[in-house]
């Protein structure tokens, strides 16, 4: 796909333990110029900067909450969130990656989304991020 589309420029989500050195060597195979990374100190960190780095792609003005210590939730809601152009900040119970508050407060939010139950995010856990 990559040779016969003409892609010349790529970009890696995730650091190095989730997408290895290898994937790099093997897009400039395909004729890929160059290649970027995206990543932070951890899962959190990484789909934050992924969320800042593409903020304006997002056309809705609602945000979305997943805890990243399980993925389906947040895989699903991703679906979801993709469709409506919302953005998606992965949480753990326990923390936020830096900066979410002033994220989201600078944000005229309509709707805020929490995928999952209450075992995987408590509504207090949201509250304690935003406020």
């Amino acid at each position: 796909f990559l040779k016969n589309s003409g892609t010349k420029d790529v970009t890696i989500l995730g650091g190095y333990l989730a997408v290895g050195e290898g994937a790099e060597e093997n897009l400039l195979a395909t004729g890929v110029e160059s290649v970027d990374r995206l990543y932070g100190t951890s899962r959190y960190d990484t789909a934050f900067k992924i969320v800042k780095t593409y903020d304006d792609v997002f056309t809705s003005e609602d945000i979305a909450f997943a805890t990243g210590a399980s993925f389906p939730d947040a895989l699903a809601g991703g679906a979801f969130a993709a469709k409506k152009g919302i953005p998606v900040i992965l949480v753990s119970t326990m923390a936020a990656p830096e900066g979410v508050r002033d994220y989201v407060a600078k944000k005229d939010y309509e709707n805020l989304y929490a995928f999952g139950g209450e075992g995987a995010l408590a509504y207090e856990t949201i509250i304690n991020f935003i406020c």
